[in-house]
């Protein structure tokens, strides 16, 4: 959907060896940035598991940090 948002063009770019960077990167952050406000809507802080939110929407590693900034980042919000 985030590639669709962002206006992405091909078919290259869904898998390659740049999922970190690029158009694939972009929307994979992007992704994260919809994903987390309504995971953790009715979450409290303190129960907060980042690797449990990785694993249950399969979310690769190397968005580990990418998600747990944005999760920071939305409870620092609310």
């Amino acid at each position: 959907m985030e590639h669709i948002l962002n206006g992405d063009t091909g078919t290259l770019y869904y898998h390659n060896c740049y999922t970190k960077y690029g158009s694939e990167g972009a929307a994979n952050r992007g992704a994260v940035e919809i994903l987390v406000p309504l995971y953790f809507a009715d979450v409290e802080p303190e129960d907060v598991n980042l690797f449990q939110f990785m694993d249950n929407l399969c979310i690769p590693s190397s968005l580990e940090s990418w998600a747990d900034t944005t999760i920071r980042d939305f409870y620092s919000e609310k």
